[in-house]
């Protein structure tokens, strides 16, 4: 990919793009009634950086184990003879939810666990859950309903709809790329091309829930990471269902999921925003119509605490928290550490979407022979790991965070292809920032021993008596 010179930094990208959707009054911009700036903000700013040199792949894995259309079609008669929403809710539920693909066993069930305190217990009889699932995290709900039947319906939808522009939103599109100075070409689509997909598929996807809806007249929807849900989410909005999103990572400052600063009227959000505690979200410009409550997060609390019953902290022992985005950068700083300090034993864990052996193999190509300073470990929870290490070193890693909660020490490795992520952990000295491994080198034994008391409120028991009362 060819890329573009001019912008050098994260920040610099976010303040032309949010300049530029001003200017334009791109969060007005409807085509067939459908707000489309924030069903693509998000994405083209990602791409808008990318063209910059400003970001890479957010799950490098995720490409090689893509579905097929064919496996896609393959699977689709089973799943929906199955698993089918429409089947599994014989009557009206109490509430929907849409949990994260990303899965953990809580006793003897496999659950969502950041979800599960919506629907599970005495309330699950009553609740109609859409299993999420991706490459990374194939294993089903068991007994659960299939969202994928739902998206694979509204694709199936999406090809009878027909969408076109008129002069204005020509003269839009054209704008944005002149700003921006890109041609903003994502996975092989234009941003004309773009622009009518997403449109098509939120109609046919809003058109898809608004049945469910009615069929099943739920008090309220839960979802996992709102973004890619808005058909759902206005379908919900448009019947005065309630709508309520759990937090499921960082929604830091530039993450333009969450962060609209300078919009009037946010569409498409959640009605009310369940976070971990509120440092997650003090530099953010949340929608100002949206209801946040803190509501803890105890199943990372309680899992931080008992998987580190019995580990023994080895007092010079670095954990490095990869991440595919930034790992290029993250492992050369990691190699110049091992090189100044032989001394500290390291362990790399490559996040749910990276593998041992492609990252083991990039490790190797950067920096050669490694003599075995560095290991890497997957299989071992990430309570034991941060349970068993004294200090740990990434970029914009939650479980950077949550590594606190094991008693770790914290550095940070400030890119300037990164927004300042936790930047309230820095302002308050619970964790201290470094721009190379050699800075790391040398303050690795005078880190500050941090809190994250700030970052993870008192829990809330019952979450659905905040949305449905």
């Amino acid at each position: 990919m060819k890329r573009i010179k001019g912008i050098t930094s994260f920040y610099e990208a976010l303040e032309k793009f949010e300049r530029m959707e001003i200017d334009l009054d791109l969060p007005s911009w409807q085509i067939n009634g459908v707000y489309v700036w924030k069903l693509v903000r998000f994405t083209l700013f990602r791409q808008f950086r990318m063209d910059h040199g400003l970001a890479g792949d957010a799950h490098p894995e995720a490409k090689r184990l893509r579905k097929t259309k064919a496996q896609l079609v393959k699977e689709f008669p089973g799943r929906f003879i199955k698993r089918n929403p429409y089947r599994a809710s014989r009557g009206k539920t109490d509430r929907i939810i849409i949990p994260h693909s990303r899965k953990h066993s809580m006793g003897d069930r496999l659950v969502d666990p950041i979800s599960a305190r919506a629907w599970l217990g005495q309330i699950e009889a009553r609740s109609l859950v859409l299993d999420r699932t991706s490459p990374l995290d194939p294993a089903p709900l068991p007994g659960a309903a299939d969202y994928d039947v739902m998206a694979r319906l509204g694709w199936i939808a999406r090809q009878f709809r027909r969408v076109r522009f008129d002069e204005g939103d020509k003269t839009r599109i054209r704008s944005i790329q002149q700003r921006l100075g890109t041609d903003l070409v994502t996975d092989g689509w234009s941003l004309d091309e773009q622009v009518l997909r997403v449109v098509r598929g939120f109609l046919a996807e809003r058109a898809m829930y608004r049945t469910l809806f009615w069929k099943t007249q739920p008090r309220a929807l839960y979802v996992v990471a709102g973004y890619g849900l808005e058909g759902p989410i206005a379908a919900a909005q448009e019947r005065c269902i309630p709508v309520a999103e759990f937090q499921h990572g960082s929604m830091d400052r530039g993450h333009l999921a969450y962060d609209y600063r300078g919009w009037a009227q946010v569409p498409y959000f959640a009605d009310h925003l369940l976070t971990w505690g509120g440092a997650w979200h003090r530099d953010t410009a949340l929608p100002r119509e949206c209801m946040v409550h803190a509501v803890g997060a105890p199943y990372i609390e309680t899992s931080m605490r008992h998987t580190g019953q019995g580990c023994v902290r080895r007092e010079k022992r670095l954990l490095v928290l990869s991440q595919g985005s930034v790992a290029a950068k993250l492992m050369e700083a990691v190699i110049v550490f091992s090189r100044l300090r032989p001394d500290w034993e390291i362990v790399v864990r490559p996040h749910p979407s990276e593998s041992v052996s492609s990252l083991s193999s990039y490790l190797q190509s950067l920096g050669g022979d490694i003599g075995g300073l560095i290991q890497f470990e997957k299989e071992t929870s990430l309570g034991q790991a941060c349970n068993q290490a004294s200090v740990v070193f990434g970029v914009c890693s939650t479980a950077m965070v949550e590594s606190l909660l094991g008693g770790c020490k914290v550095a940070m490795l400030r890119l300037p292809s990164a927004g300042s992520y936790f930047q309230s952990l820095l302002d308050d000295g619970d964790a201290h920032a470094v721009q190379s491994g050699e800075e790391l080198a040398g303050c690795i034994e005078s880190l500050p021993k941090g809190s994250a008391r700030s970052y993870f409120s008192d829990p809330v028991e019952d979450v659905c008596r905040l949305v449905e009362a």
